[in-house]
Protein backbone atom coordinates (compact mmCIF):
# COMPACT_ATOMS: atom_id res chain seq x y z
CA UNK A 1 0.00 0.00 0.00
CA UNK A 2 1.18 3.31 -0.59
CA UNK A 3 1.15 4.82 2.65
CA UNK A 4 3.21 1.57 4.00
CA UNK A 5 5.95 2.92 1.71
CA UNK A 6 6.85 5.93 4.06
CA UNK A 7 6.52 4.47 7.43
CA UNK A 8 10.04 3.41 7.84
CA UNK A 9 11.45 7.02 7.90
CA UNK A 10 9.17 7.46 10.86
CA UNK A 11 9.19 4.15 12.60
CA UNK A 12 12.56 2.70 13.45
CA UNK A 13 10.90 -0.12 14.69
CA UNK A 14 9.74 -0.81 11.33
CA UNK A 15 5.82 -1.55 12.40
CA UNK A 16 3.52 -1.20 9.33
CA UNK A 17 0.89 1.43 9.63
CA UNK A 18 -2.43 1.50 7.08
CA UNK A 19 -4.66 4.26 6.36
CA UNK A 20 -7.43 4.97 8.78
CA UNK A 21 -9.15 8.27 7.55
CA UNK A 22 -9.02 9.69 4.08
CA UNK A 23 -9.56 13.60 3.66
CA UNK A 24 -10.68 15.41 0.33
CA UNK A 25 -10.24 12.52 -1.75
CA UNK A 26 -10.41 12.90 -5.81
CA UNK A 27 -10.53 10.37 -8.49
CA UNK A 28 -9.46 12.37 -11.15
CA UNK A 29 -8.78 9.47 -13.85
CA UNK A 30 -9.18 5.29 -13.81
CA UNK A 31 -7.22 4.30 -17.46
CA UNK A 32 -3.99 4.53 -16.35
CA UNK A 33 -1.93 1.27 -16.40
CA UNK A 34 1.47 2.40 -14.27
CA UNK A 35 1.20 5.08 -11.41
CA UNK A 36 3.41 7.09 -9.43
CA UNK A 37 3.20 7.85 -5.53
CA UNK A 38 4.31 10.88 -4.13
CA UNK A 39 3.22 11.29 0.09
CA UNK A 40 4.20 14.22 1.80
CA UNK A 41 4.21 14.45 5.86
CA UNK A 42 1.69 16.74 6.98
CA UNK A 43 1.23 17.92 10.59
CA UNK A 44 -1.63 15.69 10.97
CA UNK A 45 -0.73 12.88 8.49
CA UNK A 46 0.26 12.45 5.13
CA UNK A 47 -0.23 14.24 1.61
CA UNK A 48 -1.57 12.32 -1.10
CA UNK A 49 -0.47 13.00 -4.55
CA UNK A 50 -0.70 9.96 -7.39
CA UNK A 51 -0.04 10.22 -11.07
CA UNK A 52 0.57 8.86 -14.17
CA UNK A 53 4.24 8.37 -15.96
CA UNK A 54 3.32 11.87 -17.87
CA UNK A 55 2.42 13.68 -14.47
CA UNK A 56 -1.45 13.71 -15.06
CA UNK A 57 -3.47 13.55 -11.91
CA UNK A 58 -5.08 10.17 -11.16
CA UNK A 59 -6.08 10.58 -7.48
CA UNK A 60 -5.38 13.27 -4.65
CA UNK A 61 -6.05 13.47 -1.01
CA UNK A 62 -5.69 16.69 0.77
CA UNK A 63 -4.99 14.45 3.99
CA UNK A 64 -4.25 10.55 5.10
CA UNK A 65 -4.28 9.59 8.48
CA UNK A 66 -2.50 6.34 9.34
CA UNK A 67 -2.40 3.84 12.48
CA UNK A 68 -0.20 1.48 13.62
CA UNK A 69 -1.47 -1.94 12.88
CA UNK A 70 -0.42 -5.59 14.60
CA UNK A 71 0.10 -8.81 12.69
CA UNK A 72 -2.63 -10.36 15.50
CA UNK A 73 -4.96 -8.06 13.15
CA UNK A 74 -3.31 -8.43 9.61
CA UNK A 75 -4.00 -12.22 10.31
CA UNK A 76 -7.78 -11.37 11.63
CA UNK A 77 -8.26 -9.56 8.20
CA UNK A 78 -6.92 -12.62 6.13
CA UNK A 79 -9.10 -15.04 8.06
CA UNK A 80 -12.28 -16.23 5.84
CA UNK A 81 -15.49 -13.91 5.07
CA UNK A 82 -17.27 -16.58 6.05
CA UNK A 83 -16.81 -16.38 9.57
CA UNK A 84 -19.23 -13.18 9.62
CA UNK A 85 -22.56 -15.39 8.36
CA UNK A 86 -25.00 -16.54 10.35
CA UNK A 87 -28.22 -18.29 10.65
CA UNK A 88 -31.22 -18.26 12.82
CA UNK A 89 -31.89 -21.30 15.09
CA UNK A 90 -34.69 -21.74 16.89
CA UNK A 91 -33.57 -22.09 20.77
CA UNK A 92 -35.24 -22.88 23.48
CA UNK A 93 -36.54 -19.32 25.24
CA UNK A 94 -35.54 -18.25 28.70
CA UNK A 95 -36.80 -19.79 31.83
CA UNK A 96 -37.95 -23.12 29.74
CA UNK A 97 -35.90 -26.57 29.85
CA UNK A 98 -36.58 -29.41 27.13
CA UNK A 99 -39.96 -31.54 27.76
CA UNK A 100 -41.19 -28.59 30.24
CA UNK A 101 -44.87 -28.09 29.69
CA UNK A 102 -45.65 -24.39 28.90
CA UNK A 103 -49.26 -24.39 30.29
CA UNK A 104 -48.48 -24.75 34.12
CA UNK A 105 -46.70 -20.76 33.60
CA UNK A 106 -49.95 -19.52 32.99
CA UNK A 107 -52.89 -18.55 35.72
CA UNK A 108 -56.25 -18.72 33.20
CA UNK A 109 -57.76 -16.20 35.38
CA UNK A 110 -55.26 -13.38 34.72
CA UNK A 111 -55.62 -14.45 30.62
CA UNK A 112 -59.48 -14.15 30.65
CA UNK A 113 -59.26 -10.63 32.68
CA UNK A 114 -56.30 -9.18 31.03
CA UNK A 115 -56.34 -10.70 27.71
CA UNK A 116 -58.76 -10.83 24.25
CA UNK A 117 -59.08 -12.58 20.85
CA UNK A 118 -60.49 -11.92 17.33
CA UNK A 119 -62.24 -14.72 16.06
CA UNK A 120 -61.30 -13.83 12.50
CA UNK A 121 -58.70 -16.83 12.24
CA UNK A 122 -58.24 -20.22 13.37
CA UNK A 123 -56.69 -20.65 16.67
CA UNK A 124 -56.52 -23.58 18.90
CA UNK A 125 -58.03 -22.67 21.95
CA UNK A 126 -60.97 -24.95 22.45
CA UNK A 127 -59.19 -26.26 25.15
CA UNK A 128 -58.03 -23.02 27.02
CA UNK A 129 -60.12 -22.39 30.32
CA UNK A 130 -61.67 -20.25 31.12
CA UNK A 131 -59.94 -18.56 28.29
CA UNK A 132 -59.37 -14.48 27.05
CA UNK A 133 -62.42 -12.80 26.30
CA UNK A 134 -63.33 -13.11 22.39
CA UNK A 135 -64.84 -10.70 19.57
CA UNK A 136 -65.53 -10.70 16.42
CA UNK A 137 -63.54 -8.84 14.48
CA UNK A 138 -61.80 -5.71 15.68
CA UNK A 139 -64.91 -3.31 15.13
CA UNK A 140 -66.51 -5.52 17.58
CA UNK A 141 -63.40 -5.46 20.37
CA UNK A 142 -64.10 -1.14 19.79
CA UNK A 143 -67.83 -1.28 20.36
CA UNK A 144 -67.06 -3.19 23.34
CA UNK A 145 -64.58 -0.72 24.84
CA UNK A 146 -66.93 2.27 23.78
CA UNK A 147 -69.08 0.19 26.53
CA UNK A 148 -67.07 0.95 29.00
CA UNK A 149 -64.96 -2.71 28.87
CA UNK A 150 -61.98 -2.66 29.80
CA UNK A 151 -58.66 -2.44 27.53
CA UNK A 152 -57.07 -5.44 27.02
CA UNK A 153 -53.04 -5.96 27.35
CA UNK A 154 -52.95 -8.57 24.72
CA UNK A 155 -55.41 -8.92 21.76
CA UNK A 156 -54.59 -12.68 19.99
CA UNK A 157 -56.16 -13.05 16.30
CA UNK A 158 -55.63 -16.05 13.94
CA UNK A 159 -54.19 -15.83 10.23
CA UNK A 160 -56.51 -17.13 8.11
CA UNK A 161 -55.21 -20.08 6.05
CA UNK A 162 -54.40 -19.19 2.53
CA UNK A 163 -56.77 -20.85 -0.66
CA UNK A 164 -54.86 -24.17 -1.21
CA UNK A 165 -56.68 -24.94 -4.75
CA UNK A 166 -55.69 -20.65 -5.39
CA UNK A 167 -52.41 -19.53 -7.56
CA UNK A 168 -49.92 -19.36 -4.73
CA UNK A 169 -48.39 -16.04 -5.32
CA UNK A 170 -52.27 -14.19 -5.51
CA UNK A 171 -52.92 -16.26 -2.36
CA UNK A 172 -50.17 -14.75 -0.32
CA UNK A 173 -50.87 -11.39 -1.05
CA UNK A 174 -54.37 -11.37 -0.43
CA UNK A 175 -53.46 -12.76 2.88
CA UNK A 176 -50.50 -10.11 3.54
CA UNK A 177 -52.79 -7.35 2.21
CA UNK A 178 -56.02 -8.50 5.39
CA UNK A 179 -53.14 -8.29 7.79
CA UNK A 180 -51.52 -4.88 6.04
CA UNK A 181 -55.09 -3.37 6.72
CA UNK A 182 -55.24 -4.65 10.20
CA UNK A 183 -52.43 -3.88 11.50
CA UNK A 184 -52.90 -0.23 9.92
CA UNK A 185 -55.94 -0.03 11.94
CA UNK A 186 -54.51 -1.32 14.86
CA UNK A 187 -51.70 1.27 14.83
CA UNK A 188 -54.47 4.20 14.37
CA UNK A 189 -56.86 3.58 17.33
CA UNK A 190 -55.38 5.64 20.41
CA UNK A 191 -57.37 3.54 22.89
CA UNK A 192 -55.04 0.88 21.86
CA UNK A 193 -51.88 2.14 22.54
CA UNK A 194 -50.36 0.44 25.08
CA UNK A 195 -51.84 -3.04 24.08
CA UNK A 196 -50.06 -5.88 21.83
CA UNK A 197 -51.25 -7.60 19.37
CA UNK A 198 -50.70 -11.48 18.65
CA UNK A 199 -50.72 -12.51 15.26
CA UNK A 200 -50.79 -16.28 15.49
CA UNK A 201 -49.53 -18.11 11.90
CA UNK A 202 -49.44 -21.51 11.52
CA UNK A 203 -46.42 -23.36 9.71
CA UNK A 204 -44.76 -20.09 8.65
CA UNK A 205 -41.37 -21.01 9.99
CA UNK A 206 -39.10 -23.97 9.65
CA UNK A 207 -37.60 -25.26 12.88
CA UNK A 208 -35.05 -27.49 12.30
CA UNK A 209 -35.30 -31.37 13.07
CA UNK A 210 -38.96 -30.58 14.00
CA UNK A 211 -40.49 -29.98 10.86
CA UNK A 212 -40.20 -31.87 8.07
CA UNK A 213 -42.08 -29.70 5.03
CA UNK A 214 -41.09 -26.69 4.44
CA UNK A 215 -42.90 -23.52 5.16
CA UNK A 216 -46.23 -22.15 4.03
CA UNK A 217 -45.44 -19.39 1.49
CA UNK A 218 -48.67 -17.36 2.44
CA UNK A 219 -48.08 -17.42 6.31
CA UNK A 220 -44.21 -16.46 6.07
CA UNK A 221 -44.94 -13.56 3.71
CA UNK A 222 -46.84 -12.44 6.72
CA UNK A 223 -43.96 -12.54 9.08
CA UNK A 224 -42.03 -10.62 6.50
CA UNK A 225 -44.33 -8.09 6.81
CA UNK A 226 -44.91 -7.65 11.01
CA UNK A 227 -41.49 -7.79 11.00
CA UNK A 228 -41.38 -4.78 9.32
CA UNK A 229 -44.30 -3.56 11.47
CA UNK A 230 -42.24 -4.40 14.82
CA UNK A 231 -39.15 -3.05 13.56
CA UNK A 232 -41.08 0.47 13.11
CA UNK A 233 -43.46 -0.04 16.08
CA UNK A 234 -41.74 -1.71 18.82
CA UNK A 235 -43.85 -3.42 21.47
CA UNK A 236 -46.80 -3.10 19.32
CA UNK A 237 -46.74 -6.55 17.97
CA UNK A 238 -46.03 -10.27 18.79
CA UNK A 239 -45.25 -12.92 15.90
CA UNK A 240 -46.58 -16.94 17.42
CA UNK A 241 -46.42 -19.82 14.63
CA UNK A 242 -47.79 -23.22 16.21
CA UNK A 243 -48.03 -26.52 14.35
CA UNK A 244 -50.85 -28.95 14.51
CA UNK A 245 -50.22 -30.44 17.58
CA UNK A 246 -50.52 -27.02 19.83
CA UNK A 247 -53.21 -27.20 22.30
CA UNK A 248 -54.80 -24.17 23.49
CA UNK A 249 -53.40 -23.75 26.74
CA UNK A 250 -49.75 -24.61 25.52
CA UNK A 251 -50.54 -21.17 22.93
CA UNK A 252 -51.44 -18.89 25.90
CA UNK A 253 -48.74 -19.91 28.67
CA UNK A 254 -46.32 -19.54 25.54
CA UNK A 255 -47.71 -16.48 24.75
CA UNK A 256 -47.19 -15.19 28.41
CA UNK A 257 -43.74 -16.30 28.23
CA UNK A 258 -42.84 -14.55 25.58
CA UNK A 259 -44.41 -10.98 26.79
CA UNK A 260 -42.38 -12.26 30.28
CA UNK A 261 -39.01 -12.69 28.32
CA UNK A 262 -40.00 -9.80 26.03
CA UNK A 263 -39.85 -11.88 22.70
CA UNK A 264 -40.91 -10.14 19.75
CA UNK A 265 -41.38 -13.70 17.90
CA UNK A 266 -41.93 -17.07 18.98
CA UNK A 267 -42.70 -21.17 17.85
CA UNK A 268 -44.28 -23.44 19.73
CA UNK A 269 -43.49 -26.99 18.48
CA UNK A 270 -43.87 -30.25 20.47
CA UNK A 271 -45.15 -28.21 23.93
CA UNK A 272 -41.66 -26.38 23.76
CA UNK A 273 -41.44 -22.66 23.44
CA UNK A 274 -38.87 -21.35 20.81
CA UNK A 275 -37.43 -18.16 19.92
CA UNK A 276 -34.96 -17.00 17.27
CA UNK A 277 -31.10 -16.80 17.51
CA UNK A 278 -28.84 -15.48 15.19
CA UNK A 279 -25.83 -18.53 15.55
CA UNK A 280 -22.96 -18.35 13.60
CA UNK A 281 -23.30 -20.58 9.77
CA UNK A 282 -21.55 -24.08 10.06
CA UNK A 283 -19.55 -23.91 6.65
CA UNK A 284 -18.00 -26.87 6.71
CA UNK A 285 -20.14 -28.45 4.08
CA UNK A 286 -19.92 -25.31 2.29
CA UNK A 287 -18.58 -23.95 -0.80
CA UNK A 288 -16.87 -20.96 0.02
CA UNK A 289 -14.73 -18.33 -2.68
CA UNK A 290 -11.54 -18.05 -1.54
CA UNK A 291 -10.32 -14.83 0.56
CA UNK A 292 -9.03 -12.34 -1.40
CA UNK A 293 -9.88 -13.63 -4.23
CA UNK A 294 -11.77 -11.53 -6.64
CA UNK A 295 -11.91 -14.03 -9.96
CA UNK A 296 -13.20 -17.83 -9.03
CA UNK A 297 -15.63 -20.20 -10.26
CA UNK A 298 -17.31 -23.53 -9.79
CA UNK A 299 -15.38 -26.53 -10.83
CA UNK A 300 -15.39 -30.80 -11.22
CA UNK A 301 -12.06 -31.27 -8.80
CA UNK A 302 -11.09 -35.04 -9.08
CA UNK A 303 -13.90 -38.16 -9.77
CA UNK A 304 -16.76 -37.74 -11.16
CA UNK A 305 -19.73 -37.02 -8.81
CA UNK A 306 -21.55 -34.23 -7.12
CA UNK A 307 -19.57 -33.87 -4.37
CA UNK A 308 -16.07 -32.76 -6.93
CA UNK A 309 -17.82 -29.67 -7.57
CA UNK A 310 -15.32 -26.75 -5.86
CA UNK A 311 -14.22 -23.49 -6.07
CA UNK A 312 -11.04 -23.01 -8.02
CA UNK A 313 -9.33 -18.91 -8.71
CA UNK A 314 -9.78 -18.40 -12.31
CA UNK A 315 -6.86 -15.43 -13.04
CA UNK A 316 -7.79 -15.40 -16.24
CA UNK A 317 -11.13 -13.93 -16.65
CA UNK A 318 -9.11 -10.72 -15.71
CA UNK A 319 -6.95 -10.82 -18.29
CA UNK A 320 -6.89 -8.05 -20.80
CA UNK A 321 -9.64 -9.09 -23.96
CA UNK A 322 -9.02 -10.25 -26.91
CA UNK A 323 -10.74 -8.78 -30.24
CA UNK A 324 -14.25 -9.56 -30.02
CA UNK A 325 -14.77 -10.44 -26.27
CA UNK A 326 -16.83 -8.88 -23.81
CA UNK A 327 -16.41 -8.95 -19.90
CA UNK A 328 -19.40 -9.35 -17.74
CA UNK A 329 -20.51 -9.27 -13.92
CA UNK A 330 -22.60 -12.45 -13.60
CA UNK A 331 -25.75 -11.70 -12.13
CA UNK A 332 -27.21 -15.92 -12.81
CA UNK A 333 -26.11 -18.71 -14.54
CA UNK A 334 -27.94 -21.22 -15.82
CA UNK A 335 -27.31 -25.19 -15.15
CA UNK A 336 -28.73 -27.48 -18.74
CA UNK A 337 -28.62 -31.10 -18.90
CA UNK A 338 -25.32 -30.71 -20.69
CA UNK A 339 -23.31 -29.57 -17.62
CA UNK A 340 -24.79 -32.47 -15.38
CA UNK A 341 -24.15 -34.90 -17.81
CA UNK A 342 -20.26 -33.61 -17.87
CA UNK A 343 -20.10 -33.05 -13.83
CA UNK A 344 -21.57 -36.90 -13.63
CA UNK A 345 -18.82 -38.29 -16.02
CA UNK A 346 -21.35 -39.59 -18.98
CA UNK A 347 -20.29 -36.67 -21.81
CA UNK A 348 -19.88 -38.36 -24.63
CA UNK A 349 -17.08 -35.70 -25.48
CA UNK A 350 -14.47 -34.90 -22.02
CA UNK A 351 -15.78 -31.46 -21.05
CA UNK A 352 -15.05 -29.12 -18.22
CA UNK A 353 -18.08 -28.30 -15.34
CA UNK A 354 -17.71 -24.23 -15.56
CA UNK A 355 -21.39 -23.13 -16.37
CA UNK A 356 -21.99 -22.02 -20.33
CA UNK A 357 -24.88 -19.86 -19.88
CA UNK A 358 -25.79 -17.10 -18.11
CA UNK A 359 -26.85 -13.33 -17.60
CA UNK A 360 -24.99 -10.02 -16.09
CA UNK A 361 -24.09 -6.63 -16.78
CA UNK A 362 -21.51 -5.58 -19.20
CA UNK A 363 -18.30 -4.52 -17.49
CA UNK A 364 -16.30 -4.21 -20.21
CA UNK A 365 -15.99 -4.93 -23.96
CA UNK A 366 -12.61 -4.86 -26.23
CA UNK A 367 -12.33 -2.16 -28.61
CA UNK A 368 -13.45 -4.08 -31.32
CA UNK A 369 -17.54 -4.42 -29.99
CA UNK A 370 -19.59 -2.03 -30.81
CA UNK A 371 -23.24 -4.02 -29.95
CA UNK A 372 -22.52 -3.30 -26.32
CA UNK A 373 -21.41 -1.04 -23.57
CA UNK A 374 -20.44 -1.15 -19.97
CA UNK A 375 -24.16 -1.07 -18.13
CA UNK A 376 -25.55 -3.38 -20.24
CA UNK A 377 -27.80 -6.04 -19.18
CA UNK A 378 -26.68 -9.46 -21.44
CA UNK A 379 -27.62 -13.01 -21.33
CA UNK A 380 -26.22 -15.50 -23.64
CA UNK A 381 -23.92 -18.38 -24.06
CA UNK A 382 -20.29 -18.02 -21.81
CA UNK A 383 -18.08 -20.06 -20.32
CA UNK A 384 -17.27 -19.80 -16.86
CA UNK A 385 -20.82 -18.48 -15.73
CA UNK A 386 -20.75 -20.58 -12.48
CA UNK A 387 -18.51 -17.35 -11.03
CA UNK A 388 -18.79 -13.37 -10.70
CA UNK A 389 -16.70 -12.80 -14.02
CA UNK A 390 -16.79 -14.37 -17.53
CA UNK A 391 -15.78 -13.50 -20.52
CA UNK A 392 -17.43 -14.21 -23.32
CA UNK A 393 -17.50 -13.79 -27.42
CA UNK A 394 -19.54 -11.11 -28.22
CA UNK A 395 -21.93 -12.84 -30.96
CA UNK A 396 -23.14 -15.36 -28.27
CA UNK A 397 -24.81 -12.53 -26.39
CA UNK A 398 -27.91 -10.36 -27.34
CA UNK A 399 -29.52 -7.58 -24.45
CA UNK A 400 -32.02 -8.71 -21.63
CA UNK A 401 -35.79 -7.87 -22.07
CA UNK A 402 -36.44 -4.62 -19.91
CA UNK A 403 -38.80 -6.61 -17.90
CA UNK A 404 -37.20 -10.01 -17.65
CA UNK A 405 -35.45 -10.67 -14.38
CA UNK A 406 -31.72 -12.04 -14.21
CA UNK A 407 -32.42 -15.54 -13.27
CA UNK A 408 -35.67 -15.30 -16.46
CA UNK A 409 -33.07 -14.59 -18.75
CA UNK A 410 -29.95 -17.22 -17.64
CA UNK A 411 -32.20 -19.45 -18.03
CA UNK A 412 -32.95 -19.14 -22.15
CA UNK A 413 -29.80 -18.99 -24.01
CA UNK A 414 -29.32 -22.53 -24.49
CA UNK A 415 -32.55 -23.83 -24.43
CA UNK A 416 -34.59 -21.75 -26.99
CA UNK A 417 -31.28 -21.17 -29.03
CA UNK A 418 -31.03 -25.50 -29.46
CA UNK A 419 -34.77 -25.39 -29.88
CA UNK A 420 -34.80 -22.70 -32.76
CA UNK A 421 -31.71 -24.42 -34.62
CA UNK A 422 -33.53 -27.45 -34.91
CA UNK A 423 -36.79 -26.95 -35.38
CA UNK A 424 -35.83 -23.64 -37.95
CA UNK A 425 -32.52 -24.57 -39.51
CA UNK A 426 -32.87 -28.28 -39.38
CA UNK A 427 -36.41 -29.33 -39.62
CA UNK A 428 -37.68 -26.41 -41.47
CA UNK A 429 -41.01 -26.68 -39.53
CA UNK A 430 -43.93 -25.46 -41.77
CA UNK A 431 -47.25 -24.59 -40.83
CA UNK A 432 -49.48 -27.22 -39.90
CA UNK A 433 -46.77 -30.12 -39.76
CA UNK A 434 -47.15 -32.54 -36.96
CA UNK A 435 -44.83 -32.20 -34.76
CA UNK A 436 -43.75 -34.48 -31.86
CA UNK A 437 -41.32 -32.57 -28.87
CA UNK A 438 -39.91 -35.94 -26.57
CA UNK A 439 -39.77 -34.77 -22.59
CA UNK A 440 -41.42 -31.70 -23.29
CA UNK A 441 -41.23 -30.80 -19.65
CA UNK A 442 -37.58 -29.90 -19.89
CA UNK A 443 -36.04 -26.36 -20.87
CA UNK A 444 -35.28 -27.39 -24.78
CA UNK A 445 -38.86 -28.77 -24.96
CA UNK A 446 -41.06 -26.28 -23.14
CA UNK A 447 -38.94 -23.85 -25.56
CA UNK A 448 -39.71 -25.82 -28.57
CA UNK A 449 -43.57 -25.95 -27.48
CA UNK A 450 -43.91 -22.57 -27.27
CA UNK A 451 -41.58 -21.62 -31.09
CA UNK A 452 -43.62 -24.06 -32.54
CA UNK A 453 -47.07 -22.69 -31.24
CA UNK A 454 -45.50 -19.58 -33.05
CA UNK A 455 -44.67 -21.41 -36.21
CA UNK A 456 -48.18 -22.71 -36.32
CA UNK A 457 -47.39 -25.99 -36.26
CA UNK A 458 -49.62 -29.30 -34.42
CA UNK A 459 -47.63 -30.20 -31.06
CA UNK A 460 -47.52 -33.78 -29.49
CA UNK A 461 -45.69 -34.21 -27.02
CA UNK A 462 -44.34 -36.74 -24.27
CA UNK A 463 -43.28 -36.11 -20.50
CA UNK A 464 -43.25 -38.00 -17.30
CA UNK A 465 -47.19 -38.49 -15.99
CA UNK A 466 -46.30 -36.82 -13.28
CA UNK A 467 -45.20 -34.03 -15.11
CA UNK A 468 -48.64 -33.81 -17.61
CA UNK A 469 -49.51 -30.40 -15.25
CA UNK A 470 -46.74 -28.61 -16.80
CA UNK A 471 -47.99 -29.67 -20.55
CA UNK A 472 -51.46 -28.37 -19.33
CA UNK A 473 -50.14 -25.34 -18.14
CA UNK A 474 -48.61 -24.79 -21.33
CA UNK A 475 -52.21 -25.62 -23.52
CA UNK A 476 -51.47 -28.74 -24.31
CA UNK A 477 -54.49 -30.66 -24.19
CA UNK A 478 -55.36 -34.60 -23.24
CA UNK A 479 -54.86 -35.76 -26.51
CA UNK A 480 -51.26 -34.17 -27.25
CA UNK A 481 -50.15 -35.22 -24.36
CA UNK A 482 -48.68 -38.99 -23.92
CA UNK A 483 -46.45 -40.63 -21.40
CA UNK A 484 -42.41 -40.74 -22.28
CA UNK A 485 -42.39 -43.99 -19.82
CA UNK A 486 -44.12 -46.17 -22.20
CA UNK A 487 -44.12 -47.26 -25.86
CA UNK A 488 -48.05 -46.00 -26.36
CA UNK A 489 -47.34 -42.80 -28.25
CA UNK A 490 -46.39 -44.50 -31.61
CA UNK A 491 -49.87 -45.87 -31.50
CA UNK A 492 -52.09 -42.82 -29.77
CA UNK A 493 -50.36 -40.37 -32.31
CA UNK A 494 -50.80 -42.27 -35.29
CA UNK A 495 -54.54 -42.91 -34.64
CA UNK A 496 -54.24 -39.20 -33.48
CA UNK A 497 -53.02 -38.08 -36.90
CA UNK A 498 -54.85 -40.19 -38.83
CA UNK A 499 -52.79 -42.77 -39.76
CA UNK A 500 -50.11 -39.80 -40.84
CA UNK A 501 -47.89 -39.76 -38.37
CA UNK A 502 -44.98 -36.67 -37.71
CA UNK A 503 -43.49 -34.96 -39.76
CA UNK A 504 -41.24 -33.69 -37.30
CA UNK A 505 -39.89 -35.08 -34.31
CA UNK A 506 -37.34 -33.65 -31.68
CA UNK A 507 -35.91 -36.31 -30.00
CA UNK A 508 -33.79 -37.05 -26.28
CA UNK A 509 -34.84 -40.27 -25.95
CA UNK A 510 -33.07 -43.66 -26.79
CA UNK A 511 -33.22 -47.22 -27.14
CA UNK A 512 -36.55 -48.56 -28.72
CA UNK A 513 -38.31 -44.91 -28.25
CA UNK A 514 -36.08 -43.59 -30.79
CA UNK A 515 -36.94 -47.24 -32.53
CA UNK A 516 -40.80 -46.46 -32.10
CA UNK A 517 -40.32 -42.07 -32.76
CA UNK A 518 -38.37 -43.80 -36.06
CA UNK A 519 -41.32 -45.47 -37.59
CA UNK A 520 -43.33 -42.88 -36.82
CA UNK A 521 -42.34 -40.50 -39.26
CA UNK A 522 -44.30 -39.57 -42.09
CA UNK A 523 -42.27 -39.79 -45.61
CA UNK A 524 -40.49 -36.34 -45.84
CA UNK A 525 -40.00 -36.50 -42.09
CA UNK A 526 -37.26 -35.43 -40.09
CA UNK A 527 -35.74 -36.59 -37.20
CA UNK A 528 -34.01 -34.17 -35.00
CA UNK A 529 -31.57 -35.83 -32.27
CA UNK A 530 -31.01 -33.35 -29.08
CA UNK A 531 -29.71 -36.96 -27.26
CA UNK A 532 -26.17 -37.45 -26.23
CA UNK A 533 -26.67 -40.85 -25.28
CA UNK A 534 -27.96 -42.92 -28.24
CA UNK A 535 -26.64 -41.17 -31.76
CA UNK A 536 -27.57 -43.21 -34.39
CA UNK A 537 -25.08 -43.91 -37.52
CA UNK A 538 -26.77 -41.95 -40.29
CA UNK A 539 -26.19 -44.46 -43.25
CA UNK A 540 -27.91 -46.58 -40.63
CA UNK A 541 -30.67 -44.68 -40.83
CA UNK A 542 -30.67 -43.66 -44.68
CA UNK A 543 -30.92 -47.17 -44.94
CA UNK A 544 -33.38 -48.94 -43.00
CA UNK A 545 -35.64 -45.39 -43.39
CA UNK A 546 -34.66 -43.96 -46.73
CA UNK A 547 -38.04 -41.77 -46.56
CA UNK A 548 -36.95 -39.51 -43.55
CA UNK A 549 -33.83 -37.21 -42.71
CA UNK A 550 -31.79 -37.72 -39.79
CA UNK A 551 -29.99 -34.60 -37.93
CA UNK A 552 -28.02 -34.92 -34.80
CA UNK A 553 -26.58 -31.40 -33.61
CA UNK A 554 -24.41 -29.68 -31.05
CA UNK A 555 -26.05 -26.10 -31.08
CA UNK A 556 -22.64 -24.59 -31.24
CA UNK A 557 -20.37 -27.09 -33.34
CA UNK A 558 -23.21 -26.92 -35.39
CA UNK A 559 -24.61 -23.74 -35.63
CA UNK A 560 -21.69 -21.50 -35.18
CA UNK A 561 -21.30 -18.36 -33.50
CA UNK A 562 -21.88 -16.39 -36.76
CA UNK A 563 -25.31 -17.85 -37.00
CA UNK A 564 -26.07 -17.99 -33.49
CA UNK A 565 -25.41 -14.03 -33.67
CA UNK A 566 -28.59 -14.05 -36.04
CA UNK A 567 -30.68 -16.41 -34.12
CA UNK A 568 -30.21 -14.36 -31.28
CA UNK A 569 -30.81 -11.22 -32.89
CA UNK A 570 -34.53 -13.05 -33.76
CA UNK A 571 -35.40 -14.07 -30.86
CA UNK A 572 -34.40 -10.89 -29.07
CA UNK A 573 -37.33 -9.73 -30.72
CA UNK A 574 -39.57 -12.09 -30.26
CA UNK A 575 -38.58 -11.95 -26.61
CA UNK A 576 -39.11 -8.22 -26.34
CA UNK A 577 -42.40 -8.15 -28.13
CA UNK A 578 -43.64 -11.40 -25.78
CA UNK A 579 -44.21 -13.47 -29.24
CA UNK A 580 -41.94 -15.89 -26.77
CA UNK A 581 -42.32 -16.40 -23.15
CA UNK A 582 -39.14 -16.71 -20.71
CA UNK A 583 -39.30 -20.25 -19.05
CA UNK A 584 -39.96 -21.13 -15.32
CA UNK A 585 -36.66 -20.98 -13.63
CA UNK A 586 -35.67 -22.83 -9.93
CA UNK A 587 -32.99 -20.87 -7.98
Amino acid sequence: HPTALHTHTDNPDHQLHLPFTWTGTTLWATNAHTIRIHLTPTPTGHHLHITDTTGDPILTADAVTVRPTTPEQLRALAAPAVEGLFTVEWSPAAGTREGADPARRLPAESVAEQWAVLDGGPLPLGSARPGPRRHADLPALLGALDAGAPVPSLVLVGVPEADADGEPSAAALALATELLELAQRWLAEPRLGEARLAVVTRSAMTVDGVDASGPDPAAAGVWGLLRSAQTENPGRFLLVDVDAATEGDQLLAGVSQAVECEEPQLALRGGRVLVPRLVRADMRDTLVPPPGVPAWRLASVGAATVESVSVVPCPEVLEPLASGQVRISVRAAGINFRDVLILLGMYPDEGVFRGSEGAGVVLETAPDVTAFAPGDRVMGLFEGAFGPIAVADARGLTTIPPDWTYDQAAAVPVAYLTAWYGLVDLADLQPHDNLLIHAATGGVGMAATHIARHLGAHIHTTAHPDKHHVLEHLGIDADHRASSRTLDFETTYRTTTNGHGMDVVLNSLAGEYTDASLRLLAPGGRFIEMGKTDIRDPEHIATHHPHITYHHYDLVTAAGLDHIAHILTTLNHLFTTSQLPPLPTHT
